[in-house]
């Protein structure tokens, strides 16, 4: 199982210092001194950030059509080999979503890797498994859609499986998933030890986190740098598993 960590474009000077072997980045976050991870990284893959720029401040008339531009502009520029449909499907309808993304893969040259969220139904998942070699789920920040989903990780698994996809697990790093067959996961969940008292530690297969009495983290960077090395310990032990 790949672990991809996620959110770094913030953490330069932590993440040069200690890079992961897998990388998640955000197209609406991405930073210019992360473009040499694009080819360094074992593994690198590009989000459209599609829905941050929806609920962005900064961008009230929503130009889906220019956003798309940009992005496919980014992709071509720096060779990106794996990146992620604009899977805005709640926004603009499943048909509009199939339009860009087959504008996406045309300008690109290049298949995407398609989102399949829980209202696209089972057999649209099929049909992605059937026609693409690495697929995403997504949804699965929604506690409702994430249990709904985990029910049913063995007829997910056996499809792909039958068909010889990878499939990615978007933003979600429980053991369920973890000890799962599915390729790959990513997770945020890093950052979590910005929460005061918070010390996480890579113990038995997992990060736990132990809470520090009367006491409140003094120096932010340097947790963060802590946390993150403890991720990566985490990462490399699920690899070979």
């Amino acid at each position: 199982m790949k672990i991809f960590i996620a959110g770094t474009s913030t953490y330069k000077e932590i993440v040069k210092r200690n890079t992961p072997k897998f990388l998640l980045e955000s197209y609406f976050y991405f930073k210019e001194w992360q473009i040499p991870f694009i080819k360094n990284s074992e593994m690198f893959l590009l989000d459209s950030g599609a829905y941050t720029f929806m609920n962005s401040k900064k961008h009230k008339n929503l130009d889906f059509d220019s956003y798309l531009k940009n992005y496919i502009n980014f992709i071509n520029k720096y060779d990106v080999k794996y990146f992620f449909e604009l899977d805005i499907d709640d926004v603009v309808g499943y048909e509009k979503v199939l339009e860009y993304r087959k504008i996406l893969q045309y300008e690109t040259g290049k298949k995407c890797i398609p989102v399949w969220h829980i209202t696209r139904g089972k057999d649209e998942y099929i049909n992605l498994c059937e026609n693409y070699d690495y697929i995403a789920i997504g949804g699965m920040t929604d506690k409702k859609v994430k249990s709904n989903i985990q029910k049913y990780y063995r007829w997910f698994e056996d499809i792909a499986i039958k068909n010889k996809t990878k499939v990615h697990i978007l933003g979600s790093t429980d053991r369920k998933t973890l000890s799962s067959r599915f390729y790959s996961v990513d997770s945020t969940t890093w950052l979590n030890c910005c929460r005061a008292t918070q010390v996480p530690q890579f113990i038995d297969e997992k990060i736990k986190y132990y809470v520090k009495e009367n006491a409140r983290i003094a120096d932010y960077k340097n947790a963060m740098e802590y946390s993150l090395k403890e991720w990566i310990k985490m990462q490399k032990y699920w690899e070979l598993k």
